[in-house]
């Protein structure tokens, strides 16, 4: 059986733009992840070098200085993440759960043990006490304020962006993680 020259042609060109295409894919994809590759390495430097330091100070402007690895969790969060896990929990004092949570200090505990030792807590609540009724489950926190150099920082909390704040939440900075060192009024 004899294949026509012409036909042959046609399979050389078909099967060798086909490799061609396929080349041309696999170079493409390869500069793609070589440019992944790059951006994962490369840090905003600007952003790290222009942001002031955890103490306070004025920002690092040495480039040449390696970029910090660790991320901390600003005191918004901090304080957030408490109120939320207090107003939901359903006793955190009379259970004793505020002495596991890691986000007080332990003078802050201390002076939570010393509700319940008095009984504070049965007839009402001495940490989330601004609110004639219950603390609102719903709430939103402003930015820090920092005091101290950076050492210190104090985070509104309110129901809303709009409304009037509930809580001054104090937040100390110990061993370079935020940490709740008591709650306000913040009228």
């Amino acid at each position: 059986m004899t294949i026509p020259k012409n036909l042959n042609k046609r399979y050389v060109i078909i099967i060798g733009g086909g490799v061609i295409t396929l080349g041309l894919v696999a170079l493409f994809l390869g500069f793609q992840q070589d440019a992944a590759q790059q951006a994962n390495r490369n840090v905003d430097t600007a952003s790290l070098t222009n942001a002031p330091d955890q103490s306070g100070g004025l920002p690092n402007t040495q480039t040449n200085q390696p970029s910090p690895t660790v991320v901390q969790i600003t005191p918004d969060i901090i304080a957030k993440r408490f109120y939320d896990w207090y107003v939901n929990h359903p006793n955190p004092l009379g259970s004793g759960d505020y002495l596991t949570n890691a986000d007080i200090t332990p003078e802050y505990k201390k002076n939570m043990g010393k509700y319940v030792a008095r009984g504070d807590h049965l007839n009402s609540d001495p940490v989330m006490n601004c609110q004639d009724g219950k603390a609102p489950k719903i709430v939103v926190t402003q930015p820090p304020v920092y005091e101290a150099g950076g050492l210190r920082a104090y985070v509104f909390i309110a129901e809303s962006s709009a409304a009037q704040p509930l809580y001054k939440v104090i937040l100390h900075n110990v061993g370079n993680n935020w940490l709740i060192k008591d709650v306000w009024c913040a009228n």
